[in-house]
Formats: structure tokens, sequence, C-alpha cells
């Protein structure tokens, strides 16, 4: 097993080297949290170890690569007799079960006449199945590391929140790194928390991201966003690789959805009168990279101007040679924007999509908690609005975009991370 406490002699002091445990699920965890894992590896008072439960991602195992990362995985803390403990668990726990749904009539439990009990019975087998593994994995990992505190960039979902779970049961200090944003007073509920601390990227975080008002004030961390210390981009280099000229004005095109969204932007595209130097880079959610060529072999029948990329190139890098992004969702990307200084364009009706409907059209105009943030993008009806107004783009005023950074990103000084591994060691002394 791996010492618990690695002591180093420095300027004459002891120093106590404390055992973190990052925890990434999904490519958009991992971007958030390798910032902080990789200031960790050139710090002298932590010992830092990045672990993936879903290392079979070609999309995260490239990202660790390139940073030459050496992440951990299930396989490296479970051996074939662990594995073996663990089935045996799952089996009997499926065996008892069984038993007792046998014991009841499945009409006790019905919709309209519709028997419900099978869909129940067989959603918690599978769910606490997963619990069964995820507790015993996380005990060999604590075995193992013997981890001085646990941190997730989102603490809701499967693995990640058994982990959370069992860390608190043994009273190791859990953290949550903010991931992504939410809006305020949205409809959308935020999905239940379940780490004690929260690093923040900023005040708008506190008031919006966090609605529990049980979280005390000393387990709440204003850090700013991490993920901006290690993106940071020579907007030169970053042209001449994308092979774009420095003469065009780009747009940043938010695809983050199916493959239907794709003939909106195109449509909304062509009925636009373009001047010929605009550049409109598609780029798609980590979760839709499968559907590259689809988006590709649309676009290839334009007649604009155009680049598409997957996750093998970072949003953050397009958006730091990007005038302006446009978008069909309320999605992270959008308010990341503002730290670009990049002008943010919201479609409305024209791009129809869940996350963009008259409703919450209806939100972002008249809800007061966020409407600081929405009164600087350009909301609008079509994309030809924007090109047919001479007026719009000279009523784009950035001049506010100071004033936004600060209040949904706290300090823009690239020591986000640093501040977030502060945080963790005020609460493991």
């Amino acid at each position: 097993s791996i010492e618990r406490d690695r002591i180093l002699q420095y300027k004459g002091f002891i120093i106590h080297m404390k055992n973190i445990l990052f925890v990434t699920e999904s490519y958009t965890t991992a971007i958030r949290l390798i910032p902080v894992y990789l200031k960790g590896l050139g710090r002298n008072d932590v010992k830092p170890f990045i672990l993936t439960v879903n290392h079979q991602n070609s999309q995260i195992r490239a990202l660790y690569e390139e940073y030459n990362i050496k992440y951990l995985t299930p396989e490296d803390f479970l051996s074939n007799k662990d594995l073996e403990e663990i089935r045996e668990h799952q089996n009997q726990y499926t065996k008892t079960a069984d038993n007792e749904k046998n014991k009841m009539n499945k009409m006790d439990y019905h919709y309209k006449g519709i028997p419900i009990l099978p869909l129940f019975h067989n959603y918690l087998i599978t769910s606490n199945n997963d619990k069964l593994y995820s507790m015993m994995l996380f005990d060999k990992i604590v075995q193992a590391i013997q981890p001085d505190a646990l941190v997730v960039a989102y603490d809701s979902g499967t693995v990640k929140k058994f982990f959370i779970n069992r860390a608190n049961q043994l009273d190791i200090p859990t953290f949550h790194v903010q991931y992504c944003y939410y809006m305020q007073d949205s409809k959308y509920p935020n999905k239940k928390m379940n780490s004690i601390n929260y690093c923040l990227w900023g005040e708008h975080g506190n008031e919006g991201y966090l609605k529990d008002e049980s979280v005390p004030n000393e387990n709440i961390f204003i850090t700013g966003n991490p993920t901006f210390d290690l993106h940071r981009y020579d907007k030169t280099k970053v042209k001449a690789k994308s092979k774009i000229p420095n003469d065009t004005i780009n747009f940043l095109v938010s695809i983050c959805s199916g493959v239907d969204i794709i003939d909106e932007y195109i449509s909304e595209i062509e009925a636009s009168h373009l001047s010929g130097n605009e550049l409109f880079i598609f780029k798609i959610h980590p979760n839709y990279d499968h559907l590259y060529q689809d988006f590709k072999n649309k676009l290839s029948k334009t007649s604009f101007n155009y680049q598409i990329y997957d996750s093998s190139i970072s949003a953050f890098e397009l958006l730091s040679i990007s005038d302006f992004f446009l978008t069909h969702a309320i999605d992270t990307l959008f308010c990341e924007a503002f730290y670009y200084d990049v002008s943010v364009i919201l479609l409305n009706n024209a791009l129809n999509t869940q996350s963009t409907n008259q409703e919450n059209w209806v939100h972002l105009s008249q809800k007061k908690s966020d409407s600081w943030l929405y009164r600087n993008c350009l909301k609008i009806d079509s994309l030809s609005e924007f090109f047919d107004s001479p007026n719009i783009k000279s009523n784009m005023n950035k001049g506010k975009n100071a004033e936004i950074k600060a209040r949904l990103f706290y300090r823009n000084d690239f020591n986000a991370s640093d501040r977030v591994l502060d945080s963790i060691l005020s609460k493991t002394n």
C-alpha cells in the first residue's frame, strides 16, 4: 500500500503531504479537474492521484495522454478474487430481491392497469448492484491510497455519487468542484448534491448553483474556474494551427444536440446575407462526437465557409480566436465565452430545442435572477437579423465583460487551481 503521509524536508520545515484523490467519469469532468491535479504535482504539500472510472472512453484517454497523465483505473485496485467477492454479494442481493418480489402480486403496483413492479424491480437490482460494486471498489482504493480528501466535478451521478457517500461515511472530506453553469430560477431542478464542501467559480455559483441553504458558509469556497488556468492560448498560433486567415469574422457555433440541429443552423446561415469573410466554426459537444461524420456530410453540401471540430480540439482554444459565440442552448460554454471576451448570440425560436423553447425564452427576458447576464447577450429570433441590421454589431457592447467575468469567475488570475488545493488542505488538517 501507499504510505499515508510522505514527509519532505523543505527549508528546515517538516511538510506532511496530503493524499488527494481526484475522480473523473466523463470528458467534461476531466477537463475541470486536470488543471487542479497538474498543479498539485508541482506542490510539496499534496500528493495527487487521479482515477477515471470510464477509461474505456477514447475521449478521456486522449485527454490524459495529451497532458501525459498517468491515471488510475478500477483494475489497479481490484484483483480477480475481489471481483469474485463482489459478484457473490451481487448474486446474493439479486436472489433476495427476486424472492421478495415473488411474494408480491405484480398488480399491487400498477399504472392504469399496467404492472410497474417488474420495472422498479429491475431498476433496483441494477442500481443496488452498481452501488455494491462502487462501495467495495472505493474501500479497496482507501486501503491502497488512504486519501485525505476526495475531489469530484460532478457528484450526483452513478459511481462518483456512491464514492462521495462512502467517503462521507468514512469521514474523508469530500469536495465538489463546479463543472457547469446552472440558470437560477430555472424549472430544470438542480440535482441533489452529495459532497460536504464546494469549490465554486464565483459569487454567481454561490447564488444559484447551490440552492440548498443547509450547506454552511464554511463549506463553500469561491475559487474561480480552474479550467482557465490551463487553457491560455496565443491567438496567432491557434489561427495558424487551424489554418484560419487573420481577416475573417469567426463565429463559434455550439452543437450540443443531435443531427437535426445542424440542419437548422445551415438553414439560418444560408438565409442570411453574408459578406463572404465570415467563418463558421462548428464545435460538437463531447456527447455527440460520434455524429461527427454525419455533421460533416451535411456541411459539405453548403456554400459558406466553415470548419468543424470534435473533442480532438478544446472548445476553449476555439473560443480564444472567435469573435462571436452562436448557440441554441444555454450551456456552460455560453457563459465561458465571456471570459474570452467573445460576444454571445442566443437564438430563440429559429432553433427550437428543449433548452431554448419559448417558455425558457420568457424566463430569460423576465426573470430577474440572471437578467444581468442575459442583457449582455444578443437575443434574436433568426440569424438573418444579425446580418441584416447594421446597428446590431455596434450595439453589442463588451464594456461590461470585466464585471461579468468577475461575478461568474471570481479572480481571473490563473491561480484558481491553487485556491482549490488550498481549500482542500484547509479541511484536511
